[in-house]
């Protein structure tokens, strides 16, 4: 598996591109957020204007995998 980069000291390795890229689509497009969520690591830091406006206080940013499932279901994830 390729290197992807190093995150806080650890080896970060990434799948090949095109698994990737189907297994992100189908989850996305299914609006299967925990399925979305598998391709971030558990002290994700994500940042959206989207995020600023539902999420008071936030400044945009989305600090954990935890927030940000809670986040992916109430918000953008499922369209709403």
């Amino acid at each position: 598996m390729p290197i992807l980069g190093v995150a806080e000291g650890q080896v970060v390795s990434t799948p090949e591109p095109g698994a990737f890229v189907d297994d992100w689509l189908t989850a996305w497009n299914r609006h299967d957020v925990d399925a979305v969520l598998t391709h971030f690591h558990d002290d994700v830091i994500f940042t959206s204007p989207v995020a600023a406006r539902v999420i008071p206080d936030s400044k945009g940013v989305v600090r954990g995998k935890a927030a940000l499932r809670e986040y992916g279901h109430g918000t953008y994830l499922l369209g709403s």
